[in-house]
């Protein structure tokens, strides 16, 4: 099957022909095909069979459950070791009741590689179980099976070294055949959990159990069976543990149990049982996939069940019966036997330490220090900046910035991440005027108007930098004549600040400037639409202005305002008018003027 485009697609273009245990290896980066086998032949990428010693090179058998699984060797790039367990201890004419491994070496055969080492035998006498689990930098692996007649699990270390000799764990229950003949009771998974430390079985008749055990990872030693027998008379077959560990999942004869790893003693594990179907078709291997979802063989039906939440507790994980049917619709029992999880145990990357705090002003940057040292990925990886060693980093938004945080720590630790937010302030803004706008030696008092915007508290600072007031708006007492600033800085809630800073000339008396054109043309052009007059420093008292025949067709008092051309609702005539100003200076004393004007087009 392929995971590939995020749906699960059957492929049909192997040559493997097997109802049980089979075995394939992929490229983690490529996801390129390097081999598959049965138990019996070993397939290369180009799907012929890797010659080996003859024919029938592999000592295991197409009906074993766990009959097969590839494990690469430490160290190597182009080694891999094979190995194979019996169907029913050898039952069968022809076949061989031992655990054996052979050697597959991807150098030979034009890289398509071929069997380096043949059947190499480790025990003598084993079930069908085969389970291997391996460390987060694959350094090493534990190649786990059972003995035969007996109550002993058989542990061998992989390392670049090669095999270690075995780590016996003599515990649990005697695995035999009972009144019923031809060794069934060698039949039944038995899966590592993803955090390497509990292994969990199934017996096939004779009784049928259910075993959990914890592992050892450093070890290799198994201790602490929980054992519940299943008051079935045949055929406990498949089980696996949930993505995260917390639940135990058992079947056999249509029937598929769910065991709550977490729910405490061994009384407790126990009685947590829950039957999630009765109805799974003679029920075969479990299987988890790449996209956390449990897959589930049913035999009769010739297709794949699916346990779509399998960390989720009783029916809540969600059984879907046959959303997959192989094609040409061959019965199956068996799921690939892969090394199906990489032990990460309980290391964690070391937590990123979220900077104290996660509001700044405009400008400002935040040092988060980091006192436990890690890999980082951060995104976005703008306007940041990391020291050599990772210890110390500064951050500094322009705006509002969600940031991400993956510490990787070591390649076997699991990475930590985080998310979190720096809001930046919208900052007050200072500004202020003087009131009078020029103000004179003349005025007794000059106000400092406060226009600043989004602020709450004030500081107002003299020329020297004086503090000189909190409140506010600043009045002063006239200095007199000179050059005189001033500086506000305005506060925000979080106390940010702006910093306004205005300067003003006092003179003992103000210029006043008069100017009048002596024409306009009100055409709606937007130039010279209206004349009005232009005067600096003066106090208007009348405006206005007469026609050739002494009528007045516009007054004003107001300096801002100025004819329009209107008179009446109408637009006047082209020609000459007469305007007549009057108005007082800066210093008091009264002006007239009046002229002249052409209206004009």
């Amino acid at each position: 099957m392929s995971f590939s485009s995020g749906t699960p697609v059957v492929l049909y273009d192997n040559e493997s022909m097997s109802n049980e245990g089979t075995a394939s290896i992929a490229d983690p980066s490529t996801g390129q095909l390097i081999m598959y086998a049965n138990g019996v032949l070993i397939y290369d990428r180009t799907h012929n069979v890797m010659s080996g010693i003859g024919p029938w090179p592999l000592r295991g058998d197409v009906s074993a459950a766990q009959g097969v699984t590839i494990v690469p060797q430490p160290g190597s790039n182009h080694l891999y070791y094979v190995f194979t367990t019996p169907a029913q201890v050898g039952y069968y004419p022809m076949t061989y009741p031992g655990l054996y491994y052979s050697i597959v070496d991807m150098n030979l055969n034009n890289g398509n590689g071929d069997i380096m080492t043949p059947n190499v035998l480790l025990m003598d006498s084993t079930t069908e179980k085969l389970a291997v689990i391996g460390n987060c930098d694959q350094s090493e692996y534990w190649v786990l099976a059972h003995r035969w007649n007996c109550d002993s699990f058989f542990a061998y270390k992989l390392t670049s070294q090669g095999l270690s000799t075995p780590v016996v764990s003599t515990v649990g229950i005697v695995h035999r055949s009972g009144p019923n003949a031809m060794n069934i009771g060698a039949i039944g998974y038995m899966k590592f959990s993803s955090n390497g430390k509990k292994v969990g079985l199934v017996v096939c008749s004779d009784p049928n159990v259910m075993e959990l055990f914890d592992f050892d990872f450093a070890t290799g030693k198994l201790s602490n069976p929980i054992r519940d027998k299943i008051e079935q008379t045949y055929a406990m077959y498949g089980c696996s543990f949930s993505p995260d560990n917390s639940k135990f999942y058992t079947n056999g004869n249509g029937v598929i149990y769910q065991y709550d790893v977490n729910a405490g003693d061994s009384a407790a594990i126990i009685a947590s049982r829950t039957t999630i179907t009765t109805t799974c078709s003679a029920s075969g291997a479990m299987l988890n996939g790449p996209d956390g979802k449990m897959y589930v063989a049913y035999y009769t039906n010739s297709g794949l069940g699916v346990i779509n939440n399998p960390n989720a507790a009783g029916t809540a994980c969600n059984l879907t019966a046959l959303p997959l049917v192989f094609s040409p619709g061959e019965p199956v029992f068996g799921l690939p036997n892969m090394v199906e999880h990489i032990n990460y145990g309980d290391v964690v990357a070391p937590a990123f330490q979220i900077p104290p705090l996660h509001t700044l002003c405009k400008g400002e940057s935040i040092i988060a220090p980091q006192p436990y040292l890690s890999s980082l990925s951060i995104f976005p990886d703008s306007n940041i900046s990391i020291n050599s060693d990772n210890s110390q980093i500064i951050f500094s938004p322009q705006t509002t910035t969600e940031y991400t945080v993956i510490s990787k720590g070591d390649k076997c630790a699991f990475p930590d991440t985080v998310k979190f937010t720096i809001k930046v302030d919208s900052d007050p803004f200072a500004d202020f005027e003087f009131n009078p706008e020029q103000p004179t030696t003349n005025d007794p008092t000059i106000l400092l108007d406060n226009g600043s915007i989004h602020a709450q508290t004030y500081k107002w600072y003299d020329s020297t930098g004086t503090l000189v007031s909190q409140d506010t708006n600043y009045r002063i007492a006239n200095p007199g004549a000179g050059h005189f600033c001033y500086a506000l800085v305005a506060f925000d809630s979080l106390h940010c600040t702006d910093t306004a800073k205005v300067c003003i000339t006092i003179v003992e008396h103000l210029k006043s400037s008069v100017f009048i054109p002596n024409a306009f043309s009100p055409n709606g052009d937007g130039l010279n639409d209206e004349f009005k007059i232009n005067g600096i420093n003066i106090k208007l008292e009348s405006f206005s202005v007469f026609d050739r025949y002494g009528e007045k067709v516009f007054y004003t008092n107001d300096i801002n305002k100025g004819w329009n051309g209107y008179y009446k609702g109408k637009l006047c005539n082209l020609g000459t008018y007469f305007y007549y100003v009057k108005y007082m200076d800066s210093e008091g004393a009264k002006h007239t003027m009046k002229n002249d004007l052409e209206l004009i087009r």
